[in-house]
């Protein structure tokens, strides 16, 4: 096995071994496929994504790994307050350190959010984002940059 599905495969039994679970995951090791790989294990799932690109990551990638997305509604971080957090059974925030105050206010509010799955790159190190990740969604695994050196795709 390679180091990338390595990391995915940790990621993923990481971050499905609780309820309320974030992965702060280098680029290029397959933070897209991952939360793929999570979605799969629900009926109902709503993804919020910060942009259009990180959108498109995850139909191509859908595509590409043959992995069903009907049971998924997409929403833009944007977006997210307009959604009933309780009518899904799994909540995935990709880049969730680029959640505004608003929205971790509204997650907050929410009762009974089944699976709350974070996914980002670069965790904020302090301030709000920081406070609201560790207590809603907190960091169960971490595979940093650094830890990559020598990998090749």
């Amino acid at each position: 096995m390679d180091f990338r599905q390595n990391v995915q495969d940790e990621a993923y039994f990481a971050l499905m071994s609780q309820r309320a679970a974030s992965g702060d995951i280098a680029m290029r090791l397959g933070k897209t496929l991952i939360g793929l790989r999570v979605a799969s294990n629900f009926t109902t799932v709503i993804v919020s994504y910060p942009n259009k690109s990180i959108l498109k990551s995850w139909i191509t990638d859908s595509k590409e790994f043959n992995i069903n997305i009907e049971h998924i509604t997409f929403t833009t971080h944007r977006s997210l307050h307009k959604h009933k957090l309780e009518n899904y059974e799994c909540v995935i925030i990709d880049e969730i350190d680029q959640l505004s105050l608003a929205n971790w206010e509204h997650i907050a509010s929410t009762k009974n959010i089944n699976h709350i799955k974070g996914l980002s790159g670069t965790m904020p190190l302090r301030g709000y984002k920081q406070r609201y990740i560790s207590n809603i969604c907190p960091i169960v695994y971490t595979k940093k940059l650094d830890e990559t050196i020598g990998y090749t795709s």
